[in-house]
C-alpha cells in the first residue's frame, strides 16, 4: 500500500500454490500436467484437446500460458519481433550463500541508503543489462533460505555463448563487476538454470469469439520493474466481470471485451518503451538518473488512484465503482488518464530513441530530460524526484503529509482528484457518500 511504503517479495511456489488450491476451494475442476495439444474454436463452444485425445469442452477459453500459448499458435497470432523495440536474452535460479548487498559495496556512511539495500530488490546495471538479486531470507524469522538470481541483457551487444553453461555465463559476468562478484563468491545454485534467447514476444490482438490471451500468453518484455504480477491482475480485474457477464447472458461477442485488448496493448506497449529507454539509459548515470525519475514519478498518483477508488468501493458496496478506473485514457499507460504524465513519458521515448540512434550524447540528454522533469507540473512535489541530486527516493511520512496537501491545493488540476475526489472535469467520482477527506499517510 502506498501509505506503508513497503513492497513484498513474493515467493512463487508458495504463493502460486495457495492461489492454487484457493481455486479449488472454490469449485475449480484440477487436470494437473495436462499437456494441450490443440484447441478448438467454434461458434457454439471451445476446447482443449490433450495427449491421446482427452478432451475438454467449454463455453469460453481463457489461455494464461505463456509463450507457447496454444491459442496464439493455432491462429498465428504471434507480432514479428521488430514490431517490439526492447532486446534481451536472460538467465536465472534459485541460490543459497549469496552474500547481502550491504556487506559488499566498500562505501562510506554518506553513501549508506536510508534502509538496507537487502530490504529490497536489488538491480545492478551495466550498459545494456542487470543483474537481479531477491532475497527471501531478509527478513527476522524468514524460514526461506533462498536467493532469486539473474541475469538480462541484450542479445545484440551480448550474444549467447553456445559453448559455457548458464552458471558459467553468469559467473564469467559477474566477475566483470567486483562488487557483484562477491555477491556471489560462496553462492551456489538450488533449482536448474534457465536460460533463453531473446524472450520479448507480442500479439496481433488478445481477444475474440470466446477467447482470450491473457497476460503472459499475450506479450512480455522483461522482468525489469517487475510487471508480470501487477499486469496479470489489471487484465483479470478487466475480464472477470465481463466474463461472468457474457457467462449469464450467452452472449460472447468479442466487442463486450474490446476494453481487455486495448488494455493488454497498452500494457505491452508502455512497458516495451519504458524497458527499452532504461536499457539505453544504463550506458550513463545523467540519462538514467532522469528515465528512473520518470518511473517514479507514476509511482505514488497510480497508489493514490487506487485508494480512492477503492475507498469509494468500500463506503459504497457497488462495484460499478471500480469499473469506473476504466473510464480513463491511456489504459496501460503507467498514470492512466493522465495527459501530463502521457507528455512526459513520451518525451522520455523520443529522447532515449534520439539516443540509440546515435544522434545525440547521452549525457546531453539526461540533463534535457531532466530538466523537463524537474519542471514537470505532474512531478508530485516533495518526494526528491526534480532534484537530480538526491540519491535516495524515500519520503518520509511529514514528506507524504506536505506532498499530500501540495497536492491537493497547488497541484495540477488533471492529479487534484487524488486528494480531492473530484475528476479532472470537476465531477464528483462514482458513489463518494460524504466530504472527502485529504489522504494524510501513516
Amino acid at each position: 500500500p502506498s501509505k506503508v511504503l513497503q513492497t513484498s517479495h513474493l515467493f512463487r511456489q508458495d504463493t502460486d500454490a495457495y492461489l492454487f488450491h484457493t481455486a479449488i476451494g472454490y469449485g475449480c475442476d484440477v487436470r494437473q500436467a495436462f499437456h494441450v495439444e490443440d484447441v478448438e474454436l467454434a461458434d457454439g463452444h471451445v476446447a482443449v484437446v490433450g495427449r491421446g485425445g482427452d478432451r475438454h469442452e467449454g463455453r469460453y477459453l481463457v489461455d494464461a500460458s505463456g509463450f507457447r500459448s496454444p491459442v496464439a499458435h493455432r491462429l498465428g497470432l504471434r507480432r514479428p519481433p521488430e514490431a517490439l523495440k526492447h532486446h534481451s536474452r536472460s538467465m536465472f535460479t534459485h541460490m543459497i550463500g549469496v552474500r547481502p548487498t550491504d556487506a559488499c559495496l566498500r562505501v562510506g556512511p554518506e553513501d549508506a541508503p536510508p534502509i538496507p539495500w537487502v530490504e529490497g530488490t536489488m538491480h545492478h546495471v551495466f550498459e545494456r543489462g542487470w543483474f537481479w538479486s531477491i532475497p527471501f531470507n531478509n527478513a527476522p524469522g524468514s524460514k526461506n533460505p533462498l536467493v532469486s538470481v539473474g541475469l538480462t541483457l541484450d542479445e545484440r551487444l551480448y550474444p549467447k555463448s553456445e559453448e559455457l553453461s548458464p552458471e558459467e555465463e553468469f559467473r564469467r559476468f559477474a566477475a566483470r563487476f567486483p562488487a557483484v562478484e562477491r555477491l556471489f563468491t560462496e553462492a551456489r545454485t538450488v533449482r536448474p538454470w534457465v536460460s533463453a534467447g531473446r524472450i520479448q514476444y507480442a500479439s496481433e490482438r488478445t481477444v475474440g469469439h470466446r477467447w482470450c490471451l491473457m497476460s503472459h500468453a499475450a506479450g512480455f518484455i522483461d522482468p525489469l520493474y517487475s510487471r508480470g504480477l501487477t499486469n496479470t491482475g489489471e487484465v483479470i480485474n478487466s475480464l472477470a466481470w465481463r466474463l461472468l457477464e457474457a457467462l449469464a447472458e450467452d452472449d460472447f461477442d468479442e466487442e463486450r471485451f474490446r476494453y481487455v485488448d486495448e488494455l493488454q496493448q497498452g500494457l505491452i506497449r508502455y512497458n516495451d518503451e519504458l524497458v527499452n529507454c532504461s536499457f539505453v539509459s544504463f550506458s550513463d548515470h545523467a540519462l538514467w538518473n532522469a528515465v528512473y525519475r520518470v518511473w517514479c514519478a507514476a509511482e505514488v498518483p497510480v497508489n493514490l488512484r487506487f485508494d480512492r477508488f477503492t475507498e469509494r468501493f468500500t463506503d459504497s458496496g457497488d462495484d460499478g465503482v471500480l469499473r469506473a478506473m476504466e473510464q480513463a485514457a491511456y489504459p496501460g499507460l503507467p498514470v492512466p488518464g493522465s495527459h501530463g504524465y502521457k507528455a512526459l513519458f513520451d518525451e522520455m521515448v523520443r529522447v532515449c530513441d534520439a539516443v540509440d540512434r546515435g544522434e545525440r550524447p547521452a549525457a546531453d540528454a539526461g540533463r534535457e530530460l531532466m530538466r523537463t522533469v524537474a519542471n514537470a507540473p505532474v512531478v508530485l512535489d516533495h518526494l526528491g524526484l526534480r532534484d537530480p541530486d538526491c540519491r535516495f527516493v524515500y519520503p518520509k511520512p511529514e514528506d507524504l503529509r506536505r506532498m499530500a496537501h501540495w497536492l491537493r491545493h497547488e497541484g495540477p488540476d488533471e492529479l487534484r482528484y487524488l486528494t480531492t475526489g473530484v475528476d479532472v472535469r470537476g465531477v464528483a467520482l462514482p458513489s463518494a457518500p460524504h466530504e472527502e477527506r485529504a489522504p494524510v499517510p501513516q
